[in-house]
């Protein structure tokens, strides 16, 4: 991962709390995420079709990806840098996924709420409460209790930023890679 670009910047910091997720390959659990009962706006960049629970307010989904999306990456290190936390919610699957969006989070110092799957490309790389905080797979309410405890807990939050830095720093430069 390109830390130099995928970076913390002070003076892009929350104008207002939000989740962001970020995805678009099959193995997303978008529905876990928007069961779960978070009490802040949620935003969703994916192209993959995501249904809104009836009743759910405050989710907005930026449809894009990769390849054909009217958000570069410029803006998406923006959302990265602006989000109060980024949910990795994955499908329990032997296959690693979600690893590049969780990269560029944690290089943008943005405390992240990763599925512990059985696919997980790095376990014990990226301790839980060390480096992120790590959910079961389909619990939207352990989702809901680490977003809540990430907001509820700046010091944590910030910890958690510093720490998920540094540690991809240290592992995933790309110039190591």
């Amino acid at each position: 991962i390109d830390t130099e670009f995928w970076s913390p910047d002070d003076d892009e910091r929350p104008d207002e709390p939000y989740v962001l997720s970020v995805g678009s390959d099959l193995n997303r659990d978008y529905a876990t995420l928007l069961a779960a009962p978070i009490n802040i706006p949620v935003r969703i960049v994916t192209r993959l079709p995501v249904t809104v629970p009836a009743g759910r307010s405050g989710i907005e989904i930026l449809a894009g990806h990769y390849f054909a999306s009217p958000l570069n990456d410029v803006g998406l290190r923006r959302l990265y840098r602006k989000a109060s936390v980024v949910v990795v919610a994955l499908q329990d699957v032997f296959q690693p996924t979600g690893q590049s969006v969780c990269l560029q989070a944690m290089a943008c110092g943005c405390p992240v709420v990763l599925t512990d799957i059985k696919g997980l490309w790095s376990p014990g790389l990226y301790r839980d409460r060390e480096h992120c905080l790590l959910v079961p797979p389909r619990d939207p309410q352990a989702i809901a209790s680490a977003v809540h405890r990430i907001l509820g807990d700046p010091a944590l939050a910030r910890d958690l930023g510093d720490a998920a830095r540094a540690v991809t720093c240290e592992h995933h430069p790309l110039k190591r890679m």
